[in-house]
């Protein structure tokens, strides 16, 4: 219920911003929505979703994204900061995971 909640928000929100409805209007937030909770889930308890990491891993992102705006640099730069975060992420967790079995 709190799902759907969110998501009727989030859609009448997207709709008074673009001015119109369509069922493509979020599709561009999707990589960054996925990236947050699979870095959210990879650092803070690894393989477990919980709501503190998706937001804490949602502002690195956003930050990171606002930080390459302010100097300008172009906008495939952000998806490839975005994928070196994930990968960094996922490879850190792998790593203390690995060493948390020895």
């Amino acid at each position: 219920m709190i799902s759907g909640i969110c998501a009727a928000l989030t859609g009448i929100l997207l709709a008074s911003r673009l001015g119109s409805g369509t069922t493509g209007a979020g599709d561009r937030y999707l990589p960054t929505a996925l990236a947050a909770v699979f870095l959210g889930s990879a650092t803070l308890r690894d393989g477990e979703f919980h709501v503190s990491g998706p937001l804490v891993s949602a502002l690195i992102i956003a930050f990171g994204f606002n930080g390459l705006n302010i100097f300008g640099a172009p906008t495939w730069s952000q998806y490839m900061l975005q994928g070196a975060i994930l990968i960094v992420a996922v490879g850190l967790s792998s790593l203390g995971r690995a060493i948390a079995e020895q």
